[in-house]
């Protein structure tokens, strides 16, 4: 009998320890990304905090499309919430043609910051880079872009010139 109440306190003193504790344990603070979805891909991003407590930040994500600015994961929710082990994980593809974002990029902020809302602009607020703990940003190139159309796969050709039918 008191073997099985020893076990539970165990399992118990184990669960409450998770709380609080700092993901990597003591340093700067940092922020990465653990998965970015491909260009086109209406997958979520998902990233990783560390040396920070989770409940203490938030993440703050802005994508780039056709050179303009905006907030993800929604521009009334700007704020991406991040889990007791520090990851997080963000829907970058809630309208438009946020699947065609070249640029990705992530603030680390203190809970209870207000980061600026992006609905198009053309560069993002500087104020972001003073609020925040830490940052990532990342590229994606553009990938071959196909339309399906009676049966076939066909490759989209663009040119600053004109083009003409040539192979598909």
């Amino acid at each position: 009998m008191k073997q099985l109440v020893l076990v539970f306190l165990l399992f118990v003193g184990d669960a409450v320890g998770a709380t609080g504790e700092v993901p990597g344990g003591p340093g700067e603070p940092a922020i990465l990304f653990t998965y970015v979805p491909p260009y086109g891909s209406f997958e979520d991003l998902r990233g990783q905090v560390l040396h920070v407590r989770p409940e203490d930040y938030m993440v703050a994500v802005y994508i780039c499309v056709d050179g303009l600015w905006w907030s993800k994961p929604y521009l009334t929710e700007p704020l991406t919430p991040i889990r007791e082990d520090g990851s997080w994980i963000c829907d970058i593809t809630t309208g438009g043609h946020d699947q065609d974002a070249t640029r990705i990029v992530a603030y680390l902020v203190p809970k209870g910051y207000a980061p600026p809302p992006m609905s198009g602009g053309p560069t993002l607020p500087p104020e972001l880079e003073d609020a925040s703990a830490a940052k990532v940003e990342v590229t994606r190139q553009e990938g071959v872009r196909t339309i399906s159309f009676s049966g076939y796969t066909w490759r989209v050709k663009a040119s600053e010139s004109p083009l003409g039918p040539g192979p598909n």
